[in-house]
This record gives C-alpha cells, structure tokens and sequence, in this order.
C-alpha cells in the first residue's frame, strides 16, 4: 500500500511537471512559412494567434530553432529582422501586424525591443486599460487587470500614455525594455462659483436646488425690469408679465401658489432684503443671479424665505487699466396677433338679424354712411419706441477696485399717454487695507 501509493505520487509529479514545462518549448524545423509557423506555435502552446492573410509575407521561409524558450522569446527571435511585429493581449492571444516601413537591407538596420511595463496611478493603483501607443507609429497596446502592457517599438522611440480623466504623458523609451509610468488625474474644471447666502460655494459642492443666471446669459436681452430676466432662463421657476404695461413689474413663482398671504420671493441685493427694489435696478448692472429654490434657504432667511430666494449681485470693478463701456439699443414695440373685428356694416346686420327675433326695431340701412366704422384696436395700439443706454468705467489696482455707471431706460406705450423711463446710477468701491480689513461700498440709485 505504501509503495503504491509512493509511485502513484511521483507519477502526479512527473504530470505536474511535464504540464509546467510547457511553458517554454523546444523547436527545430527548417524552411517553414509564416503561416505553418504560427500554426505550429498554437499546438505546442496555449497561445491563440490572429493575424490578416494579406499581412504575411507569401513566398517567405523561415528557420527556427529554439530550445527551452518561452513563445514571446521564440517570437523576438525569428521576428527580429522581419517585417512582422506582435503584440500579446490579454487570454495570451497574439495579434500579428506589419510594421509601418519594412527595414532596409542595409547594415544599419533600425531594429524593435520587446518594452513592458506598468501604469499607476499616483496612489500606486493599476490603470486597467490604458491606451500605449508609439509616437509616429502603428503599433498600440491596452494594459490589462494589473494594468502592465507589452509592446514592440524602436529603441529611440516615445511612448504615449492615455487614459480618460488623466493627463496624457509622452516617455522616451531610450533603450531601455521597462517602462513604469506613474499618471496624473486632470483637475477638474467645474469651479463655477455660486452665491447661496451667507457666502459663496463652487456650484459642483452643491446639494441643493439652485438655478444660476449669469451676465452673459443675460447681456443681449432688450428688458427693461431686473425680473423680467429670468423668465425662461431659470428652471423651476414660473414668470408671468401680468399686463405688459410699460414699467408694471411680473409675477414671479417658484414654489407654486400659496394659500397665505405673498406668493412673492425674497429678493436680496447685494445682501440688502427687498420686496420691490429689483424693479429699481438696471439690468446692465446686474452680474448674476442665484435663485434657491428648496427649503434649505429657510434656515438663513427664516419665514421670508417660503416662497424661494432670488438672489442678486450688481457688477464690482476689477484691478487693471481703466476701461470704459457703453451698451445701447433701440427698437421698437409692435403690436401682435389682434381680433377679428366686424365693421359698421356687418355690425349692423348682425343686430338687425338678432332686432328681428327678439321683435325689436330694426336700424335703418340708410344710416350707415352716418355711422363710424373704426377699428379701435389698430387705432390704440401704435408702434412705439424704446431705448436704452449705458455708460460705465471701471478699473483699481491690486488693493482698490472701483466701477461706476450710469443708464438712462426709456420705454413708450403702445396706448397713447403710457410710458416709464428709468435713471440709474451705480457704483461699488472696493478696498483691502490689510489682510483682514476689507472697506467697500455699494450704491444703487434710481
């Protein structure tokens, strides 16, 4: 039993060793094709080849001699002078491809190194599938799980490393057969800043529901009041213009309607509390809006804030030069889709048909010359004008900043003696005294 069982333990041995050394074949053969050759390689080995007819040279033999080698060394080997190179992906398949320029026949005869490596991230992490490619080259790799590559490429040549959310690197290989590459991760470009309150957040650390209008979304819109700006610009948020009369304000709605007293937003300018004093500013003045939408903003305006905050920062001056600005429009207000009017003729058929059933008096059809025929919507609504100009200045240096302004608005009313015109003059100083003693002021006047 003892002996039995000590030669039926060899024999697994002999097995085990016989399949290990698989790894690493022994071959002799004379004048065989590429094709023969690969196809002798795939018996012999776990390897799996894949490769274009058109890409193997037809009439080409080769000799092959090897003894105790691995397939990726048999293959440097027999493919060192041809013009053939290889590239093991992951599952050991091998990809045959031709390279870019044959070699020449000449005794400097540029010649391919088998380069592996392997990309980390900066915490030593493998980058699975990453792209290495040879710079001016055909020759392309992805590294696999453990994130090591292998790939065939000149001596001299420049490796180029990519992968998404990092940022490209280009290594020479300068002869040597390891290349370790260590990636850098893009920093991230969402830094838009957002105004919430009592203070300031980048807009990609935000949980809650805010809507940002910025001043170029806001520089070509021909409006006369601050609020009629967001209309269609914020989502979420509902802007009605109740009569469209000159200079009346619009209804605006973030939380749907209430039941309790105002269905308004708080409005803050410039950190001020307001109701009504948006329609006071000028939107040329305007740097950008922030509208808090969810009842987060209730914990740093209190009650006030129920039905939404709409929050409004006017322009400041920045360090440099001083530069002067106009912005100026003109246009014209036109009258729409109107109503089908009957004149004084179809008028007057109309009632004596309704006169004649009800038994009523009829009018007289000879009274019609007598009778006005006006259509008095094209009679009160007229075209009218409106214009807008601006004129600001700005600049400072690195300690003080400045900008003032002044904007002239006038709007006439399609109806005859309607009409509002506006004046605004701003301005905003900025002083730092020292790193902890900021000065500044802040006027709008209307």
């Amino acid at each position: 039993m003892k002996l039995s069982s000590c030669l039926l333990l060899l024999a697994f041995l002999q097995v085990s060793a016989h399949v290990r050394s698989q790894d690493r074949l022994t071959m002799n053969v004379k004048n065989i094709g590429w094709q023969s050759f690969f196809d002798l390689l795939e018996k012999k080995s776990d390897y799996t080849f894949l490769y274009k007819d058109n890409v193997l040279p037809r009439n080409e033999k080769i000799d092959v001699d090897a003894h105790g080698l691995t397939v990726p060394e048999i293959l440097d080997n027999v493919m060192r002078h041809s013009p053939l190179i290889y590239q093991v992906l992951p599952n050991r398949l091998v990809v045959i491809t031709a390279r870019v320029t044959a070699p020449a026949a000449t005794d400097a005869i540029a010649t391919d190194i088998r380069v592996t490596g392997k990309i980390v991230t900066a915490s030593g992490d493998p980058l699975a599938g990453a792209t290495v490619r040879v710079k001016g080259g055909t020759a392309v790799t992805v590294t696999d799980s453990g994130g090591t590559f292998v790939l065939m490429a000149p001596e001299d040549a420049t490796l180029i490393i990519s992968y998404v959310g990092y940022q490209q690197q280009e290594v020479p290989i300068g002869g040597r057969v390891r290349v370790d590459v260590t990636m850098t991760a893009m920093v991230g470009s969402i830094n838009e800043v957002v105004v919430i309150g009592y203070g300031t957040a980048k807009k990609r650390d935000l949980t809650g529901a805010v809507s940002t209008i910025n001043a170029k979304d806001i520089n070509d819109i021909p409006v006369g009041g601050a609020d009629q700006i967001m209309q269609g610009k914020a989502p979420g948020v509902m802007v009605t213009q109740v009569t469209g009369a000159p200079g009346d304000g619009v209804t605006v709605r973030i939380r749907g309607v209430g039941t309790i007293n105002n269905n308004d937003p708080l409005y803050i300018v410039d950190g001020i509390p307001t109701k009504d004093g948006i329609n006071e500013i000028s939107p040329n003045d305007i740097e950008s809006y922030s509208i808090l939408k969810d009842a987060s903003s209730a914990s740093i305006y209190g009650a006030r804030a129920s039905n939404g905050v709409v929050i409004i920062t006017t322009k400041k001056g920045s360090s440099g030069k001083p530069r002067l600005s106009l912005n100026a429009y003109a246009g014209v207000q036109a009258r729409g889709h109107m109503i089908p009017m009957a004149n004084t003729k179809q008028y007057v058929n109309a009632y004596n048909i309704a006169a004649t059933n009800d038994g009523r008096p009829l009018i007289p059809l000879g009274m019609l010359d007598s009778l006005p025929d006006v259509n008095w919507q094209k009679e009160i609504l007229k075209p009218a004008p409106v214009y807008n100009a601006q004129l600001s200045i700005s600049g400072g240096s690195e300690n003080t900043k400045y900008i003032f302004s002044a904007a002239y608005f006038d709007q006439k009313g399609m109806i005859m003696n309607s009409s509002n015109a506006r004046a605004n003059i701003h301005s905003a100083i900025t002083m730092n005294l020292s790193k902890i003693f900021h000065v500044g002021t802040n006027m709008n006047l209307a």
